[in-house]
């Protein structure tokens, strides 16, 4: 990551490219802030003192810090680094082993009681921030767009102030499949990240008034969507491939 990013920052220097949006992450703050239950909201001045969960973070904080220096050096850079927040949407990942847990608990839903049974691999208490990736990039494109007067936007939080535990969300999903599924709590371990809440009035007030506009469940809703058509097209297609290789087998 570090050298990813690295890479794009000197390809902008280099080309002089006035305007850049830097992707940074809600994983820059420090772990206690997720881990203590009475912590308050985070704010953009809580990543300092640093001390990060995952090397991710820390990579997407000295990313930020890179692009400071890197303002000193090239006055004429304008650059917008905005911190997000738990995006959600279509075409996420809904493999078991590797999906996070929106699009999983999707798939199981979809897929029950034929495949799997409904397991959500936590205690259900845990809390999330979850915001509709159309509010993200709308929130994306705002910044860059105040760079027109201004040097620098952010780093800000983007995302939503509302969290859900993973319970509600559990239910949201079995609610929109319209089943009577049992939902399993098996936490394979204790869980190190125990909530998500933050405060992200500084993106409504920089952004002129920008704040997420799309529900929770209605957001669900546009993903249980989204991942039942695709099941279905990689079932189609698996049946395809079974006859083209049985009618091929037949012809030799």
């Amino acid at each position: 990551n570090l050298l990813i990013d690295g890479n794009v920052l000197n390809g902008v220097l280099r080309r002089d490219v006035p305007h850049y949006f830097y992707a940074s992450s809600a994983h820059v703050y420090p772990i206690k802030r997720r881990t203590e239950h009475t912590s308050s909201p985070t704010k953009e001045d809580h990543a300092i003192p640093a001390r990060p969960e995952l090397s991710y973070g820390w990579a997407k904080l000295i990313g930020e810090k890179r692009i400071e220096f890197a303002k000193a050096q090239s006055p004429s850079l304008r650059a917008s680094v905005a911190r997000i927040i738990g995006a959600y949407g279509p075409n996420q990942d809904y493999d078991l082993r590797t999906g996070s847990v929106i699009p999983v608990l999707i798939r199981r839903a979809i897929e029950y009681p034929d495949v799997s049974p409904f397991l959500v691999m936590s205690t259900g208490k845990e809390t999330r921030s979850y915001c509709f990736v159309k509010d993200i990039v709308e929130g994306i494109i705002l910044s860059m767009e105040k760079l027109e007067q201004a040097e620098m936007v952010g780093p800000f939080n983007l995302g939503i102030e509302r969290n859900h535990s993973i319970r509600d969300i559990a239910h949201m999903i079995v609610n929109i499949s319209g089943k009577d599924i049992p939902i399993k709590y098996t936490p394979l371990q204790p869980a190190q990240v125990w909530k998500q809440h933050f405060d992200c009035s500084l993106a409504t007030h920089i952004l002129d008034g920008w704040i997420p506009k799309i529900e929770m469940e209605d957001g669900l809703k546009l993903c249980y969507q989204d991942i039942a058509s695709r099941l279905t097209r990689e079932s189609k297609g698996v049946a395809s491939a079974k006859i083209y290789r049985a009618d091929n087998h037949l012809e030799h």
